[in-house]
């Protein structure tokens, strides 16, 4: 049995999120903070706004997207990208016990 990282955003509220060029803004409505983010990590954020997904379906799905080898480098990346998301109160993760 092990345990696995869950993104989502805070249910409670969402993020405001409007895409352009290479650029996302997103606002955060608790905090009142606008952010610029780039495509990765806006794309990050769009998909954990829609649904709960685990670092390693979001690392799967930036790989597939950049048409890059899924491999240690890329988790890593992601998990950076997913780590400051989450010091800027945009998501949060649950540990969750699977199988």
């Amino acid at each position: 049995m092990g345990v696995e990282n869950v993104w989502q955003t805070d249910p409670a509220w969402r993020p405001v999120i409007h895409a352009w060029a290479e650029r996302f803004a997103v606002y955060n409505p608790l905090s009142g903070h606008t952010h610029l983010l780039d495509p990765v990590a806006g794309d990050l954020l769009v998909a954990i706004d829609h649904q709960p997904y685990s670092s390693e379906a979001l690392s799967r799905m930036v790989a597939a997207s950049l048409d890059l080898p899924m491999d240690q480098t890329v988790r890593t990346q992601v998990e950076q990208m997913l780590a400051q998301l989450d010091e800027l109160g945009l998501i949060a993760c649950q540990r969750l016990r699977v199988a």
